[in-house]
């Protein structure tokens, strides 16, 4: 007997969704003045306050599915680059979070989610930043 089934592979709205996240964050800040531009004049300054009290990592742990159908579903279609980013974190072996909430898979989903968005950060934020608000080194 053949069972034919069909699988979401949002990976991609994952990490866009947690680039869109970004984004909204720093136009919440500039709107109610907790950054402004005499203060921030560079893209690592800008990361350094995204980063400053967490809010980079909330962001992306919040991309992360919870249901184990979505997380072993990304890991089936996705290991290899699941892998690689959670190698690339060297933030220890996979067998010591076999046993996390989430288990290895959203570690790993997590890894990659956050890889992507600090590629973003370094490679194409600076760009969307200058247009919208001052300019940026």
């Amino acid at each position: 007997m053949k069972l034919k089934i069909e699988i979401e592979d949002n990976l991609n709205e994952l990490v866009l969704g947690a680039i869109q996240e970004v984004k909204e964050w720093f136009s919440y800040e500039i709107e109610n003045k907790n950054i402004e531009k005499v203060d921030y004049t560079s893209t690592d300054e800008l990361i350094d306050a995204i980063n400053y009290n967490g809010d980079l990592h909330q962001i992306i742990d919040g991309s992360v599915p919870v249901y184990t159908h979505e997380l072993d579903t990304l890991y089936y279609l996705h290991k290899h680059k699941l892998n690689e980013a959670f190698e690339n974190m060297g933030i220890g072996e996979r067998s010591e979070y076999e046993n996390a909430p989430s288990g290895f898979e959203g570690v790993a989903i997590f890894s990659y989610i956050e890889e992507q968005v600090i590629m973003y950060l370094y490679n194409g934020f600076d760009e969307w930043f200058s247009a919208k608000y001052w300019s940026v080194e």
